[in-house]
């Protein structure tokens, strides 16, 4: 939680920080009693919380940009390219489509 506090390291380590904390408070918390669960509810250091609040904001929002991104087609003028747009979409794989489901 000291590394959220800082905004250096909270840049260096934050997503890595918040992925391990994420993974100890998950860590068999349904067959026993997890310290990092208790400690992390009771926990009340605002510059850690807000650390925790800022890394989760940016990585949702940098998957949000590049969904976005991904998702967009791009806007293209000659007609040569929107008939190979429409070939190769037909080819492609339904896994794509099945992502973007699952995230929805």
């Amino acid at each position: 939680m000291q590394l959220l506090c800082e905004p250096a390291t909270r840049a260096l380590h934050g997503h890595d920080a918040v992925l391990l904390l994420t993974l100890l408070v998950n860590y068999r918390k349904h067959e026993a009693a997890n310290p990092y669960i208790v400690k992390l509810s009771i926990l009340d250091d605002e510059l850690a919380l807000n650390g925790y609040g800022q890394v989760i904001t940016s990585c949702l929002t940098d998957f949000c940009r590049q969904f976005t991104a991904q998702h967009t087609e791009p806007q293209s003028a000659s007609w040569l390219s929107s008939l190979t747009n429409i070939v190769g979409n037909m080819f492609v794989s339904e896994e794509g489509v099945m992502r973007t489901q699952q995230i929805r």
